[in-house]
């Protein structure tokens, strides 16, 4: 039986008159897929405080952390405390820019870092454009651009939190246990540093407060 990361299909094509192709399955070629899921968005906004309070009085989102500084508005909006965010709204969209400037990324949840060590590698067999890898702390990301240009980021979690927005690139071609160590050396420095299950109880909490606010 394949596993979980496998898929097969056939690499032969059926053409109907309508001009349609259609894949044939079978069991040849093997074409690796990876155990992800989909999970969250980012999109540029021109009203940062308007498209906030949207997400809260719609979905009943709350913000887990946020940035007024001038060279980054950004707020991070979740409603559930698995996922640190499920909505990112990034201030500073400029009036007039259509679409291809509303997107900021696109981001999928791999299983673990081993996964994202893969996708780093496969995105550098495939010669994908801006390939970044790095630690926000809370997670570990490989970043990279599809062949239209849109943003990806596959990540998976850490043990452990620290305020967001944060970044430091990470060399991804380092083992996965030297990587781990690297960041827990990292965010043990910050003074926002506590356990993941620490900073999920807190947010369970507020989670429970916006929805009981709602009633």
């Amino acid at each position: 039986m394949p596993s979980k990361l496998e898929y097969y299909c056939d690499s032969r094509f059926e053409t109907e008159e309508d001009g349609i192709i259609i894949p044939q399955r079978s069991a040849i070629p093997k074409v690796r897929m990876m155990a992800i899921q989909f999970k969250h968005i980012g999109i540029h906004v021109y009203d940062l405080d308007g498209m906030t309070r949207f997400y809260q009085n719609m979905f009943g989102l709350v913000v887990s952390d946020y940035s007024v500084e001038d060279n980054l508005q950004i707020v991070f909006m979740t409603g559930s405390p698995d996922d640190h965010h499920q909505v990112v709204l990034i201030g500073g969209r400029e009036p007039g820019i259509l679409s291809k400037h509303l997107l900021n990324q696109m981001s999928y949840k791999a299983d673990g870092l081993d996964e994202i060590l893969e996708v780093y590698r496969k995105a550098k067999e495939l010669g994908l454009d801006d390939v970044e890898t790095v630690t926000h702390g809370n997670s570990w990301s490989c970043y990279f651009r599809d062949p239209e240009g849109n943003r990806q980021e596959v990540y998976c979690d850490t043990p452990w939190y620290i305020t967001q927005p944060h970044l430091t690139f990470l060399d991804f071609d380092k083992s996965a246990a030297d990587i781990r160590a690297d960041t827990e050396a990292l965010v043990r420095a910050d003074p926002s540093f506590r356990p993941r299950d620490e900073w999920k109880s807190e947010i369970r909490a507020k989670i429970t407060a916006a929805l009981a606010a709602r009633k």
